[in-house]
């Protein structure tokens, strides 16, 4: 990884801030590998948007005349006006140099049509190898808990505000016979995982019927049953293994309905 600079800022008024540190960053990553005598073949970004602009791979890739590409650009016009204008030009500015953008859903790439040409932009929609998951699915028997995996990163804001929903639902269901897997980490793990059975100096051990574990594997997507993400990576994962998903209703479920 040429940089692990975060421009990424909350508020607006922090970016000329960013912009500066990015400046810096960018003549120090041209400067070291001049010195070395290395000249790289193309830059890629990943997800630049009004909050998270890019100056580091446009002026890398000005200065050594390679490709520039952006993976999972986002574009929210509502915000080329207000107090994210200038994260909004700067990210747009980046798009403008951009060789080739992906986007991995269709939402996404409506907003960037109207500032770069056929040519750059490309859809790309959730892929990955699916070897593991073509595997026989391990036999299991009529009877016993149903399986529920839950897959999500454990931080503040609609990700943590996902899992409390969750909780809230199986709040309502304790009469049932069920096992749940939860697989995440992040800052909020400690005030979350007291919300679903067992609390976290369980995770090694049946509680009753029901219990939570951390890890992941093509396996557990295979052995499973019904289960709640908020990754479109993950809901081809899961679509792979051939089980029943439920989605909130923002981009997942689009995706899904318009890849079956």
């Amino acid at each position: 990884m040429a940089s692990r600079l975060k421009t990424w800022r909350a508020a607006p008024e922090d970016l000329p801030q960013a912009h500066a540190a990015a400046q810096v960053e960018a003549e120090r990553i041209t400067g070291g590998w001049e010195a070395d005598g290395w000249r790289p073949d193309v830059w890629v970004t990943y997800h630049l948007y009004h909050k998270a602009p890019d100056w580091i791979g446009p002026a890398v890739a000005d200065h050594f005349a390679i490709p520039y590409v952006v993976l999972e650009a986002s574009r929210a016009p509502k915000r080329q006006t207000g107090p994210w204008a200038y994260g909004f030009a700067a990210a747009d500015a980046a798009l403008q140099r951009a060789d080739a953008v992906g986007a991995i859903h269709r939402a996404d790439a409506g907003c960037l049509e109207p500032v770069l040409p056929p040519d750059v932009l490309h859809l790309f929609p959730p892929f990955l190898d699916a070897t593991p998951f073509l595997k026989p699915r391990p036999s299991r028997p009529g009877e016993g808990p149903v399986r529920l995996l839950a897959v999500g990163m454990m931080r503040p804001g609609d990700k943590e505000a996902s899992y409390r929903v969750l909780a809230e639902a199986l709040a309502q269901v304790m009469d049932l016979d069920w096992e749940l897997t939860l697989v995440g980490d992040g800052s909020s793990r400690e005030s979350l995982t007291p919300l679903f059975p067992p609390t976290a100096a369980a995770l090694q051990e049946p509680c009753r019927r029901k219990r939570c574990r951390s890890s992941i594997s093509a396996t557990m997507y295979s052995s499973g049953q019904p289960s709640a993400k908020r990754s479109a990576l993950s809901f081809w994962k899961r679509r792979q293994a051939g089980w029943p998903l439920r989605a909130a209703p923002p981009l997942g479920c689009r995706i899904l309905s318009r890849m079956a």
